[in-house]
């Protein structure tokens, strides 16, 4: 009876791991999974993936290196580095994800769109976004309230930068792309 239950938990686990939107989070350790999205490249064209990482109370948004097994994330003002509490978006369709070109005063007008979410923050909503920046990609939480969107927030040289032009992740659970 024993393994019964000790495979019913186990089928369970993975099924919590495995998400019906095509997309996971996936606890990480320092290596990256060979199903890990890819959300930029760095200045030598080295991947740069999208983590999650606990801070205090919040579920913050982070960036992950290739060969290093640290998330640096940014928050209240400062940059950040953990290899405790990250997670790694990870997919078998990473042709459904999309990164569109948006502002923090015009966010508002994406509807019709799966725009994924980037964790938690009290009396915000987090989403994924990107900017670029001396040809690498900058990965970093989108902060929106419902009065007001406050842009793109990512960790630049030891502190917190805010940018107002900024893209954000989506996902299309019916997009194609030729060549693939």
């Amino acid at each position: 009876m024993l393994p019964i239950i000790i495979c019913l938990l186990k089928l369970c686990v993975l099924a919590t791991c495995l998400s019906t939107d095509g997309y996971y989070w996936r606890d990480y350790y320092g290596t990256i999974p060979d199903d890990a999205f890819i959300g930029g490249h760095d200045i030598y064209g080295r991947p740069i993936h999208v983590g999650q990482i606990l801070h205090g109370k919040n579920l913050l948004t982070a960036k992950i290196y290739q060969n290093d097994k640290r998330a640096f994330y940014s928050y209240y003002g400062s940059e950040y580095s953990s290899t405790r509490d990250v997670k790694i978006l990870c997919t078998l369709n990473a042709q459904k994800f999309e990164w569109i070109t948006t502002t923090h005063d015009t966010m508002h007008l994406l509807t019709g769109r799966h725009i994924l979410n980037g964790g938690f923050e009290p009396g915000h909503q987090l989403y994924i976004g990107r900017t670029f920046h001396n040809q690498e990609a900058w990965i970093g939480r989108i902060v929106a309230a419902k009065i007001d969107n406050l842009g793109l927030y990512i960790p630049f040289e030891g502190r917190e930068t805010n940018i107002k032009s900024f893209e954000i992740l989506t996902y299309n659970e019916n997009r194609t792309v030729l060549g693939l």
